[in-house]
């Protein structure tokens, strides 16, 4: 999910880019770009180690977390 989200702002970035070639577009775009880019390693980042702890916890206790569904956490112990 995050890497086409990557990809789709790698593409508006470079289609606003191409569209107004100024020095001002090309500053602006790269500033969003790498923001845009940070939040979503810090999302990816955190939702990872709340998956893990969901893991870590039905592998504890045996019983599946709330707000998780059971065949999402004993289909990802099974890969």
């Amino acid at each position: 999910f995050f890497g086409v989200l990557t990809f789709v702002l790698c593409a508006l970035s470079i289609g606003s880019i191409v569209l107004v070639p100024t020095y001002q577009m090309f500053l602006t775009s790269m500033i969003l770009l790498v923001l845009a880019f940070f939040m979503m390693v810090i999302i990816s980042s955190t939702l990872s180690s709340i998956f893990k702890l969901a893991l870590y916890n039905y592998a504890k206790t045996g019983q599946v977390p709330e707000g998780f569904s059971e065949e999402l956490i004993i289909g990802a112990i099974k890969k």
